[in-house]
């Protein structure tokens, strides 16, 4: 039976024996290629993987948000390039690969660099309350004004204009403070972009 990973995160935060082992059967072999292409020595590899798994569906499953189609997958691969870089940061100098040499890896199993940066994106947006999820949302997918917001949301007038200022100064912060290709200055997907809070908007 073919497992769609879209299926597998609510299933996976109830912690249903199903959606995990389905889990763990259909990423356990894609991760240790991942780390494996990513020249980690065996048996690193391999625990790298299974660890990444483990950590998933233990600790990381709550804090996904799905944006769409593919956004898991593409969640799992980023939090994978954590792990891989945190892994190589620890290694001495000698062993380190050149970046270039990383970066020009095959990475088969990924769907694309725009479905890495969406997954980072959700990652951000994950840290925030589901109110300003929200907000986000409606103003950024929906492209709603800020005054539509408020009355949708029955927020005070100006509420939604303020929580969205503040909630991309957190986002701001939160992206400094990682290493993927939001922070390298790639252009994230268009659907999930977040201009500057100063671009002005209805």
């Amino acid at each position: 039976m073919t497992i769609n990973p879209d299926d597998l995160p609510e299933q996976m935060k109830r912690m249903e024996e199903a959606a995990v082992g389905a889990f763990v059967t259909l990423f356990a072999p894609i991760l240790c290629k991942f780390f494996s292409n990513h020249r980690v020595p065996w048996p690193d590899w391999e625990d790298l993987a299974f660890g990444c798994v483990e950590d998933i569906v233990l600790f990381k499953i709550h804090k996904f948000t799905s944006q769409g189609p593919g956004t898991f997958k593409a969640w799992v691969f980023c939090l994978a390039r954590h792990r891989a870089a945190d892994y190589w940061a620890r290694r001495p100098p000698a062993t380190e690969p050149l970046p270039s040499e990383v970066s020009s890896l095959p990475e088969e199993s990924m769907d694309g660099q725009d479905e890495i940066r969406a997954a980072e994106v959700a990652a951000g947006l994950a840290e925030l309350s589901e109110e300003d999820q929200t907000i986000i949302r409606l103003h950024h997918l929906e492209n709603k004004s800020f005054a539509e917001i408020d009355g949708e949301l029955q927020l005070p007038k100006d509420r939604a204009r303020v929580r969205h200022h503040r909630a991309l100064k957190r986002l701001k912060a939160y992206f400094s403070q990682q290493q993927p290709s939001t922070q390298a200055g790639a252009p994230l997907p268009r659907p999930l972009s977040l201009p500057s809070e100063d671009t002005p908007h209805g």
